[in-house]
């Protein structure tokens, strides 16, 4: 009854699966060179996924990012939840430069990392690893887990970033949180203007610049 009520003011949580695709086609119209797609299962035509990454965005982290990326997961909250994983660099001014976000129904961000680069810089986030090690990994957790993935000593050099944290990411969950529980579409389109106004934001503000 509550997400009967919720539809009638932001759409119908069904449907937005069957405008997915046709979303992510005129994502490419307006954004050439952009990444979105939405994967199916080819056996029951059921959506699985859905990527989206701006061009302008992609551009930005290559031209004016610090070469760091963070990644994410957080919890959908409507009528039938799923992850979105999200992609976040930092600017030069250290603010947070969405560049993609995926929506699915699973996560299994640090294995499909670990398989696909494996051979990037991986860091943990230590607010994790010192949550799991007072609580489940007591005694030597650190001696099992590599030294370059937490040790701010063994970090390669090629990143000028201080960051052992990923507090950025945590500003994005907070940042996105009152469209989780949208249906999937209304969520890709809020976000789409959240971006832009950002945007807009930032670079007024630095128009004041000296």
């Amino acid at each position: 009854m509550v997400y009967w009520h919720r539809e009638n003011c932001i759409g119908s949580y069904d449907e937005a699966y069957t405008i997915i695709p046709e979303l992510t086609i005129q994502v490419l119209l307006a954004n050439p060179c952009s990444i979105a797609t939405c994967s199916l299962d080819l056996s029951t035509n059921q959506w699985m996924a859905t990527c989206i990454a701006y061009k302008g965005s992609i551009e930005g982290f290559l031209q004016g990012c610090r070469p760091v990326l963070g990644l994410d997961g957080y919890f959908l909250k409507g009528k039938y939840e799923g992850v979105c994983l999200s992609i976040i660099g930092l600017d030069g001014n250290n603010g947070i430069f969405p560049i993609a976000v995926y929506f699915c129904r699973q996560k299994g961000l640090i294995e499909a990392v670990g398989e696909i680069f494996p051979n990037a810089n991986h860091r943990y986030r230590f607010r994790h690893m010192y949550k799991n090690m007072k609580t489940y990994h007591k005694g030597t957790y650190l001696d099992r887990e590599p030294y370059e993935y937490w040790a701010r000593s063994h970090f390669d050099f090629s990143s000028k970033c201080e960051h052992i944290t990923n507090n950025f990411n945590e500003s994005f969950n907070n940042w996105i949180l009152k469209i989780r529980d949208k249906p999937l579409h209304k969520a890709i389109e809020c976000l789409n203007l959240m971006l832009m106004k950002l945007m807009y934001d930032r670079r007024l503000k630095a128009t004041e610049w000296d």
